[in-house]
């Protein structure tokens, strides 16, 4: 609970005055950090374990085949990852958010993916709930853009 206090509390900084057209965000440089270490690591192991084998089968190749592949895939997806407000909408990849029928805005610590707990933010309309990682720069104003554009205040 102190997380969500804090994160409401900083919200308190970030109010926007005024609505642009279009808003895009992008991951967060921390989690760019993360992400790139993780791949650094398995990528140097891939290629600590090819020099070191004296002779190479077919299990082996297909395997740092398959972990090149994962590494690959896994900076494109990285680097393409956007969330963007515009008209009335929250495009997160192929998802469309439509915001004129939310009726509720809340910071919750939930866990969206993996077994880490995150600070996400939950938006609720009638029968139906849509949950966003908030692993975004600029997070602050993305809930505060959010807030305005729904006239829901934030708990």
């Amino acid at each position: 609970m102190e997380k969500i206090d804090k994160f409401l509390e900083n919200l308190e900084k970030y109010k926007v005055s005024e609505l642009k057209d279009k808003y895009v965000f992008r991951i967060s440089k921390s989690y760019y950090l993360r992400v790139f270490l993780f791949i650094a690591i398995i990528a140097i192991n891939g290629i600590y374990t090819y020099r070191n084998i004296k002779r190479l089968n077919f299990i082996l190749v297909f395997l740092l085949f398959l972990i090149s592949a994962y590494v690959m895939y896994s900076i494109y997806t990285v680097l393409i990852y956007k969330v963007i407000v515009e008209n009335n909408k929250i495009i997160v990849g192929k998802n469309i958010i439509p915001l004129e029928n939310i009726k509720s805005l809340r910071i919750i610590n939930a866990r969206v993916g993996g077994a880490k707990f995150d600070t996400c933010l939950e938006l609720v309309e009638e029968g139906k709930k849509y949950i966003i990682r908030l692993n975004i720069d600029e997070k602050y104003k993305f809930v505060s853009v959010i807030s305005k554009i729904t006239n829901v205040e934030v708990k």
